[in-house]
């Protein structure tokens, strides 16, 4: 997976990411998890964004830098299962 898509957390190998504390982003979206993974993690070649809104606990945006190793049994999920964008983003 080289390119932008979305895919189940089901299968991920959360042993090989590092998240970011996303309370000391400068905000949340795609380029402040760009500029955390290239700047904190240069060593990882991937990001993952994970936003959702949960109407009772309130939004969750999660940054995590990751290896191609992390997506070894992980699952691609169709365009219709990716139906949120990253705040102040365009991307799905």
């Amino acid at each position: 997976m080289d390119e932008a898509s979305c895919i189940a957390e089901k299968g991920l190998d959360f042993s090989t990411v590092d998240m970011a504390d996303v309370t000391k982003l400068p905000s949340e979206s795609m380029a402040s998890c760009v500029n955390y993974c290239l700047g904190r993690h240069p060593d990882k070649s991937h990001l993952l964004i994970s936003y959702y809104n949960a109407a009772l606990v309130g939004d969750q945006f999660n940054c995590l830098c990751a290896n191609k190793d992390t997506f070894a049994k992980n699952k691609r999920l169709p365009g219709t299962d990716c139906d949120r964008k990253c705040p102040n983003s365009q991307y799905k």
